[in-house]
Order: structure tokens, then C-alpha cells, then sequence
């Protein structure tokens, strides 16, 4: 904290008239930027959170493991594309302001085709020997259903899509599309899931929220 007070002072120091000349437009700027997006990190959390908390209402915890497995598998692989899309915001707004669209468009090519190689070979994987990677993760006494983890690679591809690119999106416009999205499927999400829980018998009810 002492640090970070010394950097502050010496910088409104020396740039004192421009910094505060220019704060209360930039502030704005900045709060236009964030905050809309802000329900969006929210709805992302809850999309991954409240599928377990559901079906903990109506099954033994035990058996929500293998859905609390599934979506741990599935942040595990997308933390391989996270730093990607932290410097892809940077450099693509960077790239934008020069007005260099069609070096963004052969670049984003060439990540698209990465992206959907790495993870449809991950989903793949994880999907012929999800019985053999969740026992060694989490040991042999692990008795839940299989089907659910493979049920949640299926969104893989998907997924890292999202997270490598949500970046991108969000540098190329103000408005805030990823959260608008985010929003849509968590609407959906709950809709779906509300009528697996009063329509659906209970003993698909993991298979029904994982899909």
C-alpha cells in the first residue's frame, strides 16, 4: 500500500494539470465501459454455481460430486485460454484504434482454428477415458455417474470459445454483448432447469442439469 502511494503521488506530481483536467471524462468513459459488464461476471458465476446448489435440494451430496467434478474439469481446461484472451483485450484495442482490421481478422483466423483443434481433441479425450482421469484425480472410491462429467466435456469447444474470445468482443465494442449473453443463458438455464426439477423424474435430474 505505501508503494503504491509513493508510484500515485509522483505521478499526479508530475502530470497533475492533465490528469485532473481529463479524470471526470475519463471516469465516465471507464464506469460506461464497466459497469454494464458487471452483471455479466455475475451471471457467469451463477451459471456455473447454481446447478449443484439445485440439485442438492432433491439429491445426496454424494451424488452432486460428479457435477461439481464436471464443472471443475471444464474451468480446469478453460484456464488455458484465459491468459490469451487478457492480452488479446489489449493488443486487439490497440489494433482497432489503428484501424488495422485486416490483420485482426487473419489473426482471429488463425486463433478460431486453434481454439477448435485444442479443444475438440480435449473433449475427445476427456470423453473416451472420463472414468480413468476422475479416479486418478480423485481417487478409486469415487462411485459417481460418469456420464454426467462427459455430458459437461460436450460443452468444451464451446466453452473455450467463449473464454478466449470474450475478450475480443468486449475490445471491438462499448456495448456489452458478452454479458447480454451471459444473461440470455442464464434465463434459459434456469427455465430449463426449474421444469427438469417439476417435469423430469428425479434420478435423471444430474444428466438433465449438466445438459
Amino acid at each position: 500500500l505505501f508503494s503504491a502511494g509513493c508510484f500515485a503521488t509522483d505521478i499526479l506530481v508530475r502530470h497533475s494539470p492533465g490528469i485532473l483536467s481529463s479524470t471526470p471524462k475519463r471516469a465516465t468513459e471507464l464506469l460506461r465501459y464497466g459497469l454494464v459488464r458487471v452483471p455479466g461476471e455475475f451471471g457467469s458465476g451463477a451459471l456455473l454455481s447454481l446447478g449443484p446448489i439445485i440439485a442438492a435440494h432433491f439429491l445426496p451430496l454424494e451424488q452432486v460430486s460428479s457435477l461439481l467434478l464436471g464443472i471443475s474439469l471444464l474451468m480446469a481446461v478453460s484456464l488455458c485460454v484465459v491468459p490469451l484472451g487478457l492480452i488479446l483485450l489489449s493488443k486487439i484495442s490497440m489494433m482497432l484504434v489503428q484501424d488495422r482490421l485486416l490483420e485482426i481478422r487473419a489473426h482471429l483466423a488463425y486463433l478460431l482454428a486453434a481454439i477448435l483443434d485444442l479443444s475438440l481433441f480435449v473433449c475427445l479425450q476427456i470423453i473416451v477415458f472420463a472414468d480413468t482421469l476422475v479416479r486418478a484425480w480423485v481417487g478409486p472410491s469415487f462411485t459417481g455417474p460418469i456420464g454426467v462429467i462427459r455430458i459437461l466435456a460436450l460443452a468444451i469447444p464451446a466453452f473455450l470459445f467463449y473464454v478466449a474470445l470474450r475478450s475480443v468482443v468486449d475490445a471491438a465494442s462499448v456495448k456489452a454483448y458478452n454479458a447480454r449473453s451471459v444473461l440470455i443463458a442464464l434465463g434459459v438455464f434456469l427455465i430449463i432447469t426449474i421444469a427438469a426439477t417439476r417435469l423430469g423424474p428425479t434420478r435423471f435430474l444430474l444428466e438433465s442439469i449438466a445438459a
